[in-house]
């Protein structure tokens, strides 16, 4: 799997993205005084959706759960949300240089309805960045492609989550299918978008991944 880097927008491998980070990262770089940033990537092992963001280490667990409920999971309410190691919930005050690299939390969002997420901290990063260059979000998974299950051919693009219908439809099948009616659309239909947490809830995508 490939990504693209939010900095260079060069394409890399997957597993050659964090090595490629720690060049380009300090290319971007100024001089004077420093602050330590924390590489994070934000990883669903069901459906294999990843992200990378660079966070200050002052920022907190709290800080964290904004950055993931707005890049990739806010739907129609306010869920709850948690971060676990082995099980033990955490503090949403604890700051993020309290984990070293290599350390791994378990991330559940909505609790009826979970999206369960693995955060890893890759590496510490110390410079005084430049903003007009430097982006939060360094890099995530290119966007899945789903075939339709009526034609099975066309690149599905509206999703009917389990419990409402079934199935992946292409917007030529949509359009004839009875849940392209406006009245069926609005209660039913969901559209397939680059998120773990794509047909859960009213998950409607990000305008980050636009």
């Amino acid at each position: 799997m490939v990504l693209e880097c939010l900095i260079c927008h060069r394409v890399f491998f997957a597993n050659k993205f964090v090595r490629h980070l720690g060049s380009c990262i300090p290319k971007q770089v100024g001089a004077g005084k420093t602050v330590q940033y924390v590489l994070i990537r934000a990883r669903s092992e069901d459906f294999g959706h990843f992200a990378y963001f660079l966070i200050p280490d002052s920022k907190t667990l709290d800080d964290l759960d904004e950055i993931l409920r707005n890049f990739w999971l806010n739907c129609c309410y306010e869920h709850m949300s948690a971060f676990f190691i082995r099980k033990e919930e955490l503090s949403m005050d604890l700051e993020l240089r309290g984990f070293e690299p290599k350390s791994k939390l378990d991330y559940m969002y909505d609790f009826s309805y979970t999206t369960y997420l693995t955060i890893e901290v890759l590496k510490l990063f110390e410079f005084e960045p430049n903003p007009d260059n430097l982006s939060w979000i360094l890099g995530h998974n290119e966007p899945f492609e789903y075939i339709c299950d009526t034609c099975n051919k066309g690149k599905a693009v509206q999703l009917i989550p389990e419990g409402r219908g079934r199935g992946f439809f292409c917007q030529t099948c949509f359009a004839e299918s009875v849940y392209g009616d406006d009245e069926y659309e609005e209660h039913y239909c969901l559209p397939v978008v680059n998120s773990p947490r794509m047909g859960i809830c009213e998950y409607t995508g990000s305008k980050n991944l636009d």
